[in-house]
């Protein structure tokens, strides 16, 4: 369980999609201060009502850390009302390398199996955006056989998660990245529960950031 846990959660850290020497162009844009940034985020609860939460402790070693460009990261475990667990990672880092790990291409980098079309979902609630969602099969490894991970960007108000065809423009120019992705364990990407669950995540992700007045993210 220990060893699928570390898989899901640095899955997205292994294969980078863009070309390694990537650099934006941001000169004129805001100076971030990331470590009031760190703070403020530190203070968001990662844990609804009604659901049960556990620290999962996961740390990057300081080779991914500085080739992310990742500030800062937090992990848990958290379990929905219906009994979903769903493995989340909150990052904060800078405008770099960072925005072009995605789980349909990382995961199956780990040998997991990457199974059918990447989803792209709206969320309930149309004034916060978009997640990407990846059927995996984990070969093999204990009592987790397959699950479903997603990961999106918070950026202005709402979650943003363009294709790699788009992602440059829509968030090549943003301030700092804040990037959530949600391992949802033993089950499909067609299952209502999950989708549920998901959205139900995410949104209340959204409404706690919205609270922290997290300061704007929107691209230059």
């Amino acid at each position: 369980m220990k060893i699928l846990n570390v898989i899901a959660l640095i899955g997205f850290a292994v294969l980078t999609i863009g070309p390694a020497g990537f650099k934006y162009a941001l000169s004129n844009r805001t100076p971030v201060d990331y470590g009031t940034l760190s703070a403020e985020l530190e203070k968001v609860s990662l844990v609804p009502d009604g659901w049960e939460g556990a620290d999962h402790g996961y740390e990057f070693d300081e080779d991914w850390k500085q080739r992310l460009e990742l500030v800062d990261n937090w992990s848990l475990q958290v379990t929905s009302p219906a009994g979903q667990r769903i493995l989340v990672l909150l990052m904060l880092s800078e405008t770099g390398e960072q925005l072009y790990h995605n789980p349909e291409v990382c995961y199956a980098a780990q040998g997991c199996e990457v199974r059918g079309d990447t989803l792209v979902a709206e969320m309930t609630d149309p004034g916060l955006g978009e997640f990407r969602a990846v059927e995996i099969e984990f070969p093999g490894f204990g009592d987790v056989p397959h699950g479903v991970a997603t990961w999106a960007f918070w950026m202005g108000d709402q979650w943003v998660s363009p294709a790699k065809s788009g992602i440059t423009n829509q968030l090549g120019r943003a301030r700092y990245l804040l990037k959530v992705q949600l391992m949802v364990e033993n089950t499909r990407i067609a299952s209502p529960t999950a989708t549920k669950d998901i959205d139900s995540y995410l949104e209340f992700l959204a409404n706690q950031l919205r609270l922290a007045k997290i300061p704007s993210n929107s691209p230059l």
